[in-house]
């Protein structure tokens, strides 16, 4: 599953023509997005957000692209 949200990250980033350094900024250390891009670590909600604020996506949108709709599975991260 952790994967699937860091594709999302990954995704939304780059259509938006961020890179890495851009996004983290200030919030996180790039290496560390770049390992939840890959589902090699996960983010707190107090780094989450602030990322896709920066992205200029909602919480929404973001569970949305990272469980290609599966209603189950946005169940799930909410509980993680």
């Amino acid at each position: 599953m952790l994967e699937e949200y860091g594709k999302a990250m990954r995704n939304l980033r780059e259509n938006r023509g961020f890179s890495l350094r851009m996004v983290a900024e200030g919030i996180i250390n790039p290496a560390t997005l770049a390992k939840f891009e890959r589902g090699e670590t996960a983010l707190s909600f107090e780094n989450l957000f602030p990322l896709l604020s920066r992205l200029n996506v909602t919480v929404g949108e973001f569970i949305y692209q990272a469980t290609s709709f599966d209603r189950n599975a946005k169940v799930s991260f909410l509980m993680m």
